[in-house]
């Protein structure tokens, strides 16, 4: 995984690439790891998509 949070990304959460042992992208479930930053869990899909559609308004 690739370690620190990018400068464009949003303060609510961290977002973690998921790679192979290669050092390789991987796509499956999404490619992402997605993590709380104020309690810490970790993002399901569906709380993604209900943040994005109630606070950015993004369908």
């Amino acid at each position: 995984m690739e370690i620190g949070q990018s400068k464009n990304m949003n303060p609510m959460f961290f977002v973690f690439r998921v790679h192979n042992k290669n050092g390789e992208l991987k796509d499956e479930g999404g490619g992402l790891i997605v993590i709380d930053s104020l309690d810490g869990h970790v993002w399901r899909d569906d709380e993604m998509v209900e943040y994005m559609y109630d606070f950015n308004n993004v369908i």
